[in-house]
């Protein structure tokens, strides 16, 4: 892919394998006997049962991971059961890079779009509510509608003079609409914001019977 930022914030190729390593996750469903699904690896799936999971990479094979999900105890249930895999989600880096008028953009919404995705921003300021850490940072509103893709997605914000910041996701917004966070910003007069990587899911069928 094309270099699209600054010589000097491209990352590493360990940041990049620390980074992508993890790039691909398999989604599947789980089924008694009776077609009752138990269990989804789907976190957007608010019935999945599944309780977390976690991740063990080798970065010394690139692409070599496993994957571990744990559910909540369901009551007894009788087999075999039926292992259902429905979607491929697929962390891709992309090359979108979007120019705001931070004195424009409040009244004067900024959209684009990426392979089906569309995101608008629609607002830009000092937070109100500051992390006591940092008292000084910008918030920036966004609207999604996704295609296919999931979440996360990772922005960072360039200004006029080269600095460049990470976008830290506010905890408290919906799936739709999403509030960022930028640290240590002040009022720019100028900023570009880079979309470094978003999760694209891509629909598959395969199951298998478990005894």
């Amino acid at each position: 892919m094309r270099n699209i930022y600054p010589k000097k914030y491209y990352p590493t190729k360990q940041k990049v394998y620390g980074h992508l390593y993890d790039a691909y996750e398999l989604i599947y469903d789980v089924y008694d006997s009776q077609g009752k699904k138990l269990f989804s690896s789907d976190h957007r799936d608010r019935n999945s049962n599944m309780t977390h999971g976690s991740t063990e990479s080798d970065l010394k094979e690139l692409g070599k991971t496993a994957k571990t999900n744990y559910f909540a105890p369901v009551k007894a249930t009788t087999g075999p059961f039926r292992l259902v895999a429905t979607t491929i989600s697929k962390r891709e880096p992309t090359d979108l890079r979007i120019q705001l008028d931070p004195t424009e953009v409040n009244h004067a919404p900024v959209t684009a779009e990426y392979k089906g995705n569309r995101f608008t921003f629609t607002s830009f300021g000092p937070n109100k509510e500051p992390e006591k850490e940092h008292p000084e940072e910008m918030r920036v509103e966004m609207e999604m509608e996704l295609n296919k893709s999931g979440l996360p997605l990772i922005w960072y914000a360039l200004d006029e003079e080269g600095r460049l910041y990470r976008l830290h996701e506010d905890s408290a917004t919906t799936h739709k609409n999403r509030t960022y966070r930028i640290e240590g910003l002040h009022q720019p007069k100028k900023l570009t914001l880079y979309l470094q990587e978003i999760t694209i899911r891509y629909p598959i069928h395969w199951e298998t019977i478990i005894q």
